[in-house]
C-alpha cells in the first residue's frame, strides 16, 4: 500500500519568512484583534501567551466593527470578531481583506451558523472560530 507523505509542520507564514539579523533574534508574531468583549479580548491573551513561540497580542475591544476600528490594525495575524449578519461589517470585512493581501485574517462571531460560516469563508477570511461570549 502507497503512504500518502505528511507535513510534519505547517507552511511557513509570511511573519516566519521575514529576514532577521540573527537567529533566535526574530521579532515576535503580531496578533492583531478587534474583539466585542473584554473575556474573548482576555481568552485570547491567555492562549497568545501559552503558546510556545515568541507572539504578542494587541486587542482592541469595541461595541461593533467600524471603520475606526480597523484603522491602524497591522498584525502578521489578524482577527476580527465580526456580526456576519450585519451587511456594513461584511462589506467592511471585504475592503480590509482586499487592503490586507497575503495577512492571514481569521474572524470569529458568537454562535455563529453554518450559513453565517460559510459567508464569511466566501469572502475570503482563512478561518472562522465561533466563540460563545
Amino acid at each position: 500500500m502507497t503512504q500518502l507523505p505528511t507535513l510534519d509542520r505547517a507552511p511557513p507564514s509570511p511573519a516566519s519568512t521575514r529576514a532577521s539579523p540573527a537567529a533566535g533574534t526574530e521579532p515576535p508574531i503580531t496578533v492583531a484583534a478587534v474583539l466585542r468583549s473584554s473575556e474573548l479580548a482576555e481568552a485570547l491573551k491567555r492562549t497568545v501567551a501559552a503558546t510556545d513561540m515568541r507572539a504578542a497580542a494587541q486587542v482592541r475591544v469595541v461595541a461593533g466593527l467600524d471603520a475606526a476600528a480597523l484603522s491602524g490594525l497591522h498584525g502578521d495575524i489578524v482577527l476580527l470578531d465580526i456580526d456576519a449578519g450585519n451587511p456594513d461589517e461584511m462589506q467592511l470585512l471585504s475592503q480590509f481583506l482586499g487592503e490586507h493581501v497575503g495577512v492571514p485574517v481569521l474572524a470569529t462571531s458568537h454562535q455563529p451558523d453554518v450559513a453565517a460560516m460559510r459567508k464569511v469563508l466566501r469572502i475570503g477570511v482563512h478561518d472562522v472560530v465561533p466563540h460563545a461570549f
